[in-house]
């Protein structure tokens, strides 16, 4: 296989100044609260406005969300908290004549007036029994001249307010006897100002008059015809029918004006059976009529709100569960508490996703490709080989060998890149025992590469770092204890290295970062508890870029804070919350080899973040350059043929013409006519804009693969450059598989005149298996990124 890397260099691209931030720049699985919009998480209630619209009180959301009158989503408001605006449990809702918006919180203890689009107007009442306080609000309603009527269940009465808010008068007490209440549910409003209560504990619903004078009753407990279980909501149409919704039963009973029983619906025919098919109900809380007479169900536990005709006969349903709560979940690609993530020489992305139990495999770009744990990776926890329990920590050698650490298995597991156990290391044999001797493991929650290629262990359990063989797993060194002098951990949670064998441990809970050198005698530590530069709230994890630089993941700060090799403090970001570069319980840190990329994560908000300097031009990979989907080419008159030889390069398989993402100009790559181009892109690559500081790339790279047919074969390769600048260019190689940068000095680079354009051509031999070739073996197979470059002034020129 070939494989080579040729670039021309121009000026020098900065390196990220010690002070700077990285930028956000993506996640896998990534936080999106539009997507529950129009889902519900036990909606409780919902109202009409004059033209119809509908308002539900999602509850467990804390939010109102507004549908027109088809059930299409609208707008939201709301989110949890004791500010105007805000929710903790909202319960009830009202509108009155000009469309304002009232709900009742269980938890607040007030009304709270909106506009129609969900503007704060202002709110009225407190927790307590006196006059305008509340004590669980759970139904509100407006008689004709815009009286505010409310019901409280733990207060057993009723409240009139004024459209102000202003307290007016009360009725009802405790009590079964008529006119007594045992914490009723739900209020309506007929249209001659009667007010009908569902009487909750005494399986009735009562009528009064508009001042509170006790009218009639009708119901009992049970599952028959006119009975009751845990009644909720209530409607009266405009022809004085009563709609009920009897939440026990699942099911809507309706009753005429003088309460005679007329008809129910729900699963079985609304025989007390609950259920999830249309028109069936689990749960439903509440029940109103709109303007046409049609019949709203608040299927409470279906998270649905269902339509009805007035006498049952469905007719549609809209919304489903849909939550804006950041949850777990086991679906590929998703996480549950993920820990600690790590790369690959190919920049592919591994995800210890604790309570799922499992690794996860993404590509470069966050896509979700394989996963490997108990039964398939489902989430299932165990013991064999390959299995794993609460993953805590990964680490991936040069082999692209995989280092798990588990927290509840007590040892370290060896994988190869696929997945495939390779060896444990623990306690009798890594079965899942925890142990205090040597090469025994009490919850291990770091894991790195040492210089040396052997493995550091964070022995959290045992308080100590432990060396092992990273080959036999065998017990090499060990140092601390518990406490908190010099060298001593308190939850010790994460682990690094420099290039100079330095070793960085995250202790935790003694709210610092202790350095040691590679024999873990103790060299220097800083950090103390707190919230300023240079203090934590706790250290969760550790890494150091290729600078020497340290990055300490603030637990409780919801942050990442950067210093020198020696403590010094530089920078910070991060806050908490769930927006791009926020955190809630953020628990790992990795930087990519280059330093420019850092991973994050981010655990109660189930996602990695990704951060870098720089622009885009910075891929998450350590090592393998980032491909740009290359713009197609629009040919205009001969550009079907950019390198001139009167061929369409569609049609030959080893040329390959188009736009380059990286200028905007076209570009050609040509080989020998015996070799078939399999693959080939424009690219962008870090590594040469940050190790190679020397030059420059402005043209980016060709990463291609090419099959030429015979081992050893040498193919003639050029590349073409339309309207670029030419002076001082010269190709630079890259070898990702050593890291290594090389001029191609007998590269031969000439200006033609092509399609009447100045055209770049350089022009240079690689032999399958040679020298330029990444991987030295002759099999066919040249595999080579390469571009132009220029040299800054005074810039070497190692040769190849």
């Amino acid at each position: 296989m070939l494989s080579l890397v040729l670039t021309p260099v121009a000026p020098a691209v900065a390196l990220p100044q010690p002070t700077d931030v990285p930028s956000y720049h993506s996640t896998i699985n990534p936080y999106d609260p539009e997507a529950a919009n129009g889902k519900f998480a036990e909606p409780k209630a919902m109202a009409f406005d004059s033209s119809g619209n509908i308002y539900v009180v999602d509850n467990d959301n804390n939010r109102i969300q507004k549908f027109d009158s088809n059930g299409n989503y609208l707008l939201k408001w709301g989110s949890y908290g004791s500010s105007n605006g805000q929710f903790e449990n909202p319960r009830s809702i009202g509108i009155d004549s000009s469309n304002n918006v009232y709900v009742g919180d269980l938890s607040r203890d007030d009304i709270q007036k909106f506009d129609s689009s969900g503007n704060f107007i202002s709110k009225f009442g407190s927790y307590g029994s006196g006059d305008g306080q509340f004590d669980n609000s759970y139904g509100i309603d407006f008689d004709s001249a815009g009286n505010i009527f409310v019901v409280e269940s733990n207060n057993n009465r009723i409240q009139k307010f004024d459209s102000n808010g202003t307290y007016v008068s009360q009725f009802g007490t405790y009590g079964d006897d008529d006119g007594e209440l045992d914490e009723p549910r739900g209020l309506a409003i007929d249209n001659s100002d009667n007010i009908w209560i569902t009487d909750y504990n005494n399986y009735r619903v009562q009528k009064f008059a508009s001042d509170g004078t006790y009218i009639s009753q009708f119901g009992s407990s049970g599952t028959g015809d006119g009975q009751f279980s845990e009644m909720y909501g209530i409607d009266v149409d405009s022809s004085g029918n009563v709609y009920v919704a009897d939440r026990g039963n699942c099911r809507i009973q309706k009753f005429n004006s003088s309460g005679a029983f007329v008809t129910k619906w729900g699963a079985s025919g609304g025989d007390g059976t609950c259920g999830e098919n249309n028109g069936e109900f689990d749960s439903p809380s509440d029940v109103r009529v709109d303007g046409a007479g049609n019949i709203y169900v608040v299927d409470e536990d279906n998270d649905r709100i269902q339509k009805f005709d007035s006498n049952g006969t469905y007719i549609s349903q809209f919304g489903g569960y849909g939550t804006i709560e950041i949850s777990g979940s086991n679906a590929d690609g998703k996480f549950n508490a993920p820990r600690d993530m790590a790369q690959d020489s190919q920049g592919n992305i591994y995800v210890a996703d604790g309570s799922n139990n499992r690794i996860q495999k993404f590509d470069k770009n966050g896509n979700f490709i394989a996963k490997w744990g108990a039964n398939g990776g489902d989430g299932s926890n165990g013991t064999g080989n390959g299995e794993f329990d609460f993953p805590e920590s990964i680490v991936i050698d040069s082999s692209d060998n995989i280092y798990v650490g588990e927290a509840n298995n007590y040892r370290v597991q060896k994988l190869d890149k696929n997945g495939n156990f390779i060896a444990k290391w623990g306690a009798s044999g890594g079965d899942g025992s925890p142990g205090p001797g040597d090469g025994e493991y009490g919850n291990i929650r770091g894991l790195a590469i040492a210089p040396d290629g052997n493995l550091l262990v964070v022995d959290d359990g045992n308080y100590r770092i432990q060396k092992i063989n990273s080959t036999t797993g065998a017990f090499i060194s060990k140092f601390g204890s518990y406490g908190s002098a010099d060298g001593q951990f308190n939850a010790p949670a994460g682990i690094a290295t420099d290039s100079n064998g330095n070793i960085y441990v995250a202790d935790m809970y003694n709210y610092r970062v202790q350095k040691f050198d590679s024999t873990g005698s103790f060299v220097a530590k800083w950090g103390q508890s707190g919230t300023g530069n240079g203090e934590f709230g706790s250290v969760s994890a550790i890494d150091v870029d290729s600078l020497g630089n340290v990055y300490a993941l603030d637990y409780d700060n919801s942050r990442v804070q950067k210093f020198d090799t020696d403590g010094n403090y530089l920078t910070q970001w991060g806050s908490y919350g769930t927006d791009d570069s926020q955190f809630d319980s953020p628990e790992g840190l990795k930087v990519s080899s280059n330093g420019n990329t850092i991973f994050v994560a981010d655990s109660d908000n189930q996602r990695i973040q990704i951060f870098k300097y720089g622009p885009d031009e910075v891929a998450p990979g350590p090592v393998e350059p980032e491909p740009v989907t290359p713009e197609p080419v629009t040919p205009g008159p001969a550009e079907s043929d950019l390198n001139g030889d009167g061929v369409d390069d569609a049609t030959q398989s080893n040329v390959s013409g188009k736009t380059s993402p990286i200028t905007g100009k076209s570009v050609v790559l040509a080989l020998d006519s015996s070799c078939d181009l399999t693959t080939d892109s424009i690219v962008r690559e870090p590594q040469l804009a940050t190790q190679d500081a020397a030059y420059s790339y402005d043209n980016g790279l060709w990463n291609f693969e090419a099959n030429c047919g015979t081992s050893g074969y040498t193919t003639t390769v050029k590349l073409y450059y339309y309207n670029i600048s030419y002076p001082g260019q010269i190709l630079r190689k890259h070898n990702p598989s050593t890291n290594a940068f090389f001029t191609i000095n007998d590269a031969n680079i000439t200006t033609q005149t092509i399609n009447g354009s100045p055209v770049v051509v350089a022009t240079y031999q690689v032999t399958d298996g040679g020298t330029r070739d990444i991987d030295g073996v002759a099999n066919g197979i040249i595999k080579d990124p390469v571009g132009l470059a220029q040299a800054n002034i005074g810039a070497p020129n190692t040769g190849l």
